[in-house]
């Protein structure tokens, strides 16, 4: 009975010890395993993660700054398998420090408790031409819902220094209530002070990842 216990004990020890996920990639390279689809990494200096939400009826901007993600697949052949992004939740700005505040605050994204915002898409589909709708889940604020997003994909170049290079566009309109993020405060007018839908503007620059190395998101 004690041996039951403490094979127990162990085997909770190391399911705990897997959970943090961090938001920077890892220093080790890890093989790509053999038959693998290629993998383009998203450069964060060259890609942007904004939303638009209106605040008193005019249009309000705001990005994160700190993310990382991954596309794999053969994109030579515009075949896109899977596109992976983390988000660091406590990065988000809007240019206006009472605004960052209150979007980090208990009363929003509560960056303290949910540090991470995670895509990961589960089909992506070709419409036409450089057309695509992907789905998958996103988890934010604790709570994981499916999305539909359209996105443009160009196909892939050679950048200066003769490596592949891929950009793909992510548009979409999402309702913050179904995140449970449904604070909001009335105006003397009566109306809101926050919109409850938020578009979401993704750009990501990719760069193809070196066979030897492996850094998930």
């Amino acid at each position: 009975m004690k041996r039951y216990v403490l094979s127990l004990a162990v085997f909770g020890a190391l399911a705990l010890a897997s959970v943090p996920v961090p938001c920077d990639p890892p220093s080790r390279a890890i093989p790509l395993p053999m038959g693998a689809s290629p993998v383009f990494d998203v450069d964060p200096t060259q890609s942007t993660v904004t939303f638009r939400i209106r605040r008193e009826g005019e249009p309000s901007e705001g990005s994160f700054e700190r993310f990382t993600g991954h596309v794999s697949g053969d994109l030579k052949k515009s075949k896109l398998d899977v596109i992976s992004l983390l988000i660091d939740s406590a990065s988000v700005t809007t240019g206006n420090a009472e605004r960052d505040d209150l979007l980090k605050s208990p009363a929003l994204l509560d960056v303290e408790e949910h540090q991470r915002i995670r895509f990961r898409t589960d089909t992506i589909r070709h419409i036409e031409d450089k057309k695509y709708e992907i789905s998958g889940k996103l988890d934010l604020h604790g709570v994981r819902r499916k999305v539909t997003l359209a996105m443009t994909f160009s196909g892939i170049r050679k950048n200066s220094e003769g490596s592949d290079t891929a950009r793909i566009e992510i548009r979409g309109t999402l309702k913050r209530r179904d995140w449970g993020l449904d604070w909001n405060r009335t105006l003397e007018d009566g109306s809101k002070l926050l919109a409850d839908t938020v578009e979401v503007e993704i750009v990501l620059l990719l760069n193809r990842r070196m066979k030897d190395k492996v850094f998930e998101p």
